[in-house]
């Protein structure tokens, strides 16, 4: 009987894949090149994409996750994992990437004038994501709400709908001091995950 790759678990592939199975590289790449690209595109500025290809990013990724896993750096255990892997190194090449164009002697902001940097505001404004763009930013908010307790992810729910701080006090029964303290431990959350 002959194994449908194409159902194999991320977790088996990652496996097969450590012991030297080539196929199980490919199938990998076809599974979420697509989906860290789009991660890739949403998490980099767009005025940053002018200078790096997100589809730049997500080869360096793969080039990273290939050759990490092959020095035995990464670890999978259950279903998840992989794609957790992934954005995670995902995010650090894209965070790399802007802080670099960022402290780069010649400043974009600098290449521009200050017509083309309006103009670009309005159309960044007016730009819709995606289906590609909003799967990924669910995954990853998915991801990082893991971290948050049933609390905080019912604070962080409510104040990402626009919902007031003293509101959401009431609904949950606290005090506005245990909703500022919360948020900002959701804060240093988001901030070291992103980092």
């Amino acid at each position: 009987m002959v194994e449908d790759s194409e159902i194999w678990p991320s977790e088996e592939l990652f496996k097969r894949f450590q012991n030297g199975q080539e196929e199980a590289a490919e199938i990998l790449f076809t599974r979420y090149m697509l989906r860290i690209t789009a991660l890739a595109r949403v998490k980099l500025a767009v005025h940053l994409q002018q200078q790096t290809d997100p589809e730049d990013i997500s080869m360096s990724v793969w080039k990273s996750f290939f050759a990490g896993t092959q020095a035995g750096r990464f670890s999978i255990s259950r279903s998840g994992d992989l794609w957790k892997l992934l954005v995670g190194i995902t995010l650090r090449k894209v965070y790399r990437e802007s802080r670099r164009q960022l402290s780069d002697m010649r400043s974009i902001n600098q290449e521009r004038t200050i017509d083309s940097s309006s103009n670009m505001q309005k159309s960044l404004s007016s730009r819709e994501p995606s289906a590609e763009e909003s799967l990924a930013l669910i995954d990853t908010m998915e991801i990082v709400c893991k971290q948050f307790s049933p609390i905080q992810q019912k604070i962080f729910e409510q104040r990402l709908q626009g919902i007031q701080i003293a509101i959401i006090a009431d609904s949950l029964q606290k005090s506005e001091r245990t909703i500022r303290r919360q948020l900002e431990t959701i804060k240093r959350l988001l901030t070291n995950y992103l980092d």
